[in-house]
């Protein structure tokens, strides 16, 4: 069986670890049969279950002992001989038995988590295991258990706390895209939405010249803030998580894909109330504002799910009880190509990064067919004997869901960052459309 190319975080000198590509007569091989990711680990009860009394065993009553009378004493020279003989027919046996090859042990899907502290993503291993651990519930309930929202989620399914912006901008990649979010809050894109929301805005205050507060005005609530007066975004896709090399990082194992977002923070608002007289209509009341945008709200949010838009699924990585290998082709599958060897298409209206095109070129020659639920369907080892820590298993978005079906439990939460207020160096002035009744 030809060997498939494969990334892994290893070390590259003596101190230093980098991910790793292995090719040719280094890679792994498919694990074609009865190994497959399993699903039978049961995650702890929730606290507010209650708590199954399990009866103890009666203890059993101590068996007297009975006293035997000491046999004779055998002579040294018989007890030799014995052993001898026993010891012979015990090589005899052993050398016509022949060993059964044995599988090694299945990985189930909830040791996740501490294969993700294995690889060393440790804020992904908290989210996973708060999802596997959670009630079930979902955000897309159409097939699946939970609650159908409307884009909101219940107070308790918000997660304020885990990411940060300064973890996510730690990336060099991620700090361009969170720049180009501050770069385009002016763009004609950005005022359009901007002009919608204060529309809707203004509705509810005729005549008021205000100071506009928007944590305060939605009451601490930051979906509300996001709804009304978020109005400028920036895209951060999978790719932008990897490493040049195509190795992950913990953004990529925690978030795979999120937006960096603007709201509205704080803003004036003046209005100037009139009215037009000697119209065919007669006298009409009329208001026009003028809003000046000082502040903003920065964040990234995603809804920490798994959840494929498609039929296809995401693919998440090959996954063992020591960590996580990368099929190269299995992630240029799951990022919407073709084929290994169509290197000329681009992603997201961008091209692939130089590193990435020649990763893909040297595994050119294998044809792979890069329908996204083909590649990668099967285990692959890694050592070519079967052994424990060599095989990885396929993880997939439906995975996830698989098991909340099955175990019911895994609840989809909000992941955000806590909002940054950011000062705009040249304010955004709003010149509103005239209104008149």
């Amino acid at each position: 069986m030809k060997k498939q190319p494969f990334l892994r975080f290893d070390y590259k000198g003596p101190l230093r670890r980098d991910w790793l590509l292995f090719e040719k007569d280094q890679g792994c091989v498919f694990v074609q049969g009865d190994l497959c990711l399993q699903m039978d680990k049961q995650p702890p009860p929730l606290p507010h279950a209650a708590k199954e009394v399990v009866s103890k065993p009666a203890v059993a009553a101590v068996a007297s002992v009975a006293r035997h009378a000491v046999p004779p004493k055998k002579d040294a020279a018989v007890v030799f001989l014995e052993w001898m003989i026993a010891r012979g027919e015990k090589k005899q046996a052993n050398a016509q038995v022949k060993p059964e090859p044995k599988l090694p042990k299945p990985f189930d899907l909830y040791d996740i988590p501490a294969a993700l502290r294995a690889a060393g993503f440790s804020v992904a291993a908290k989210l996973a295991q708060k999802w596997l651990d959670s009630a079930a519930y979902t955000a897309y309930g159409t097939d699946e258990p939970g609650n159908a929202q409307d884009g909101r989620y219940p107070e308790d399914k918000v997660d304020l706390s885990t990411i940060s912006l300064s973890w996510l901008r730690d990336q060099p990649k991620l700090e361009k895209r969170y720049q180009a979010l501050l770069t385009h809050l002016a763009s004609p894109n950005a005022l359009r939405e901007l002009s919608k929301n204060f529309v809707k805005y203004l509705s509810n205050y005729p005549g008021l010249s205000h100071e506009l507060n928007t944590r305060e005005h939605c009451q601490g609530d930051w979906q509300t803030v996001h709804e009304l007066f978020q109005f400028q975004l920036e895209s951060v896709g999978m790719l932008d998580t990897l490493t040049d090399s195509l190795g992950m990082t913990d953004v990529t194992a925690a978030l795979a894909n999120f937006n960096f977002y603007a709201a509205v923070a704080r803003a004036n608002v003046k209005t100037e109330v009139y009215n037009v007289y000697n119209t065919p209509t007669g006298t009409r009341h009329c208001r026009k504002s003028m809003v000046e945008i000082t502040h903003v709200w920065v964040y990234a949010k995603d809804s920490y799910s798994f959840h494929d838009s498609g039929a296809s699924s995401q693919y998440l990585g090959h996954w063992n009880n020591h960590g996580v290998i990368v099929l190269p082709a299995a992630v240029a599958a799951s990022v919407g190509m073709k084929k290994v060897a169509d290197t000329t298409h681009t992603v997201r209206a961008k091209p692939l990064d130089s590193v990435v095109l020649k990763l893909l070129e040297r595994i050119n020659d294998q044809n792979v067919e890069l329908w996204n639920d083909e590649v990668a369907r099967f285990p692959v080892d890694i050592g070519g004997s079967l052994l424990e820590k060599d095989v990885y298993y396929p993880v997939r978005n439906r995975n996830y869901r698989d098991w909340r079906a099955k175990n019911n439990r895994g609840g989809d939460f909000l992941l955000m960052t806590e909002p940054k207020l950011v000062r705009l160096d040249q304010p955004i002035v709003l010149d509103m459309p005239e209104v008149c009744k």
